[in-house]
């Protein structure tokens, strides 16, 4: 199901239409927003980056305004290590790698899972 939603999400410059540019997103799937649903995959995801101190960074990825950037580093500390080596196997990639992707798209990612500026209703 996410592998479908997230392949349409992002239409142009990238094999898989997820993009990042070798279709992570499109790898990871529930992996990462979980098997309970979008809304409840964002919402896990919110509360994943609030915990790790990162809950603003989230949340302007939600909002309308510009995405705060967040590093590969805390990435690291939002997802617990065994977490991200399955991401990682998941991917075909290495952690240290899926930590700088996760950096680098999860917040246009989000962004535009979130097209009118808030979380999708429960």
């Amino acid at each position: 199901m996410f592998e479908k939603m997230l392949g349409g999400l992002f239409g142009k410059g990238d094999a898989d239409g997820d993009g990042a540019p070798d279709g992570l997103f499109a790898k990871l799937g529930g992996s990462l927003f979980g098997e309970g649903g979008l809304t409840a995959g964002l919402k896990g995801l919110l509360d994943k980056f609030s915990a790790g101190g990162l809950g603003e960074q989230f949340k302007s990825w939600v909002g309308s305004g510009q995405n705060l950037p967040v590093s590969a580093e805390q990435i690291g500390k939002v997802f617990e290590g065994s977490k991200l080596q399955e991401m990682a196997a998941s991917a075909g990639v290495s952690v240290d790698t899926l930590k700088q992707k996760l950096a680098a798209y999860l917040p246009g990612v989000v962004d535009k899972l979130t097209p009118t500026g808030q979380m999708p209703p429960e």
